[in-house]
């Protein structure tokens, strides 16, 4: 699987999963709190009830034989369990009452066939018993509410979902253009590809094994003859010299600058000024004349015209630096990054 993939789905894996459990949480919190303040007042309501009804009883009298409760939008009910009126739906709640006492009241959330009810009760205390009191309130609302929202946000996941999809795939794409060219570069080099570098120092570095396992090579012309005559009838140094003969003998070579900017430079003006396109420059040149401004140049070159580059922005650099990243190209390109697959 491509990196860029990975890195989108690793991403959106994340994000469905954050914005999920945001959402659920979100929905089942307002819905707690929503129940939770229905059967508070249906507690509230069931209480007040109760109170009027035992200050009345109290005031007027009234005995478990009493016409009194009739006509009344409630369930009343004996110890013993005998209905004396009930103008509710639901049936009486045995479990319910048997938890209860004089001083407390209680309540279950019942689903019937027309619905989902709180079921609250409590006593009223009367000259000659008690009676248990019960009431019922619809909150089936508060459930159709949720099941709403759950579905809201399926929605608007999958909206989320398809539009992050998108934007995080261009996004990986794009900030997986570099690994994408050193895939490239690497499968050149498994190709039996070149490796130019300015000094033989970087030259004696790269790894010979690895090459010969491509079926690669590796060249540096600083000291060839022609290059010296080359430099010397053109008024520069060997190493502009060495650059041009190379870009000319291995256009699509890696060439790899540890040493000197004025070859960072040679190869900004043949890639700007002609056709030549390397598989890859390598710029990591050390010390301090023109050091900094030969890699950002190279940079801004290679950027504009599509040409891999690697540098080391900075002073900071080396011959040394230049054969490690070229060998560490070798080895992905060889398959030997672990280096017991190298015999060490």
């Amino acid at each position: 699987m491509r990196f860029s993939w990975k890195v989108t789905l690793a991403t959106l894996c994340i994000l469905v999963a954050s914005f999920s459990a945001g959402s659920y949480l979100l929905v089942s919190l307002s819905f707690r709190s929503a129940l939770e303040r229905e059967i508070g007042v249906a507690q509230e309501e069931m209480q007040m009830l109760r109170i009027s009804y035992e200050a009345v009883c109290a005031a007027k009298g009234v005995t478990l034989e009493d016409p009194f409760f009739e006509n009344r939008q409630f369930q009343v009910t004996t110890e013993s369990g005998r209905p004396i009126y009930s103008a509710l739906s639901a049936a009486s709640d045995r479990e319910l009452l048997e938890s209860i006492d004089e001083q407390s009241t209680g309540y279950t959330i019942r689903q019937e066939k027309d619905g989902i009810f709180v079921h609250c009760a409590g006593t009223v205390s009367l000259t000659d018993g008690a009676l248990y009191l019960e009431t019922v309130r619809d909150i089936t609302s508060l459930f159709t509410d949720r099941e709403t929202h759950y579905r809201y946000y399926r929605y608007l996941l999958l909206a989320v979902v398809a539009v992050s999809g998108l934007v995080l795939y261009l996004l990986s794409t794009w900030l997986t253009r570099p690994i994408r060219s050193l895939r490239k570069t690497a499968a050149a080099l498994a190709a039996g590809g070149v490796i130019v570098t300015d000094t033989n120092m970087a030259l004696a570095g790269v790894s010979k094994p690895a090459l010969a396992k491509l079926g690669g090579a590796a060249y540096c012309y600083m000291a060839g003859p022609a290059v010296a005559a080359a430099a010397k009838a053109a008024g520069t140094t060997r190493a502009v010299a060495a650059m041009h003969h190379a870009a000319a003998a291995h256009p699509g070579a890696v060439f790899a600058v540890g040493n000197a900017p004025t070859a960072l430079f040679a190869l900004c003006d043949a890639m700007e000024q002609g056709d030549f396109r390397p598989a890859l420059v390598i710029g990591v040149p050390v010390g301090f004349v023109n050091v900094v401004e030969s890699k950002e140049r190279l940079m801004e070159v290679c950027q504009r015209l599509g040409v891999p580059a690697i540098a080391a922005m900075g002073r900071k650099g080396g011959s040394s630096v230049a054969a490690a990243i070229c060998n560490a190209l070798l080895y992905t390109a060889a398959g030997q990054l672990d280096p017991a697959a190298r015999g060490w």
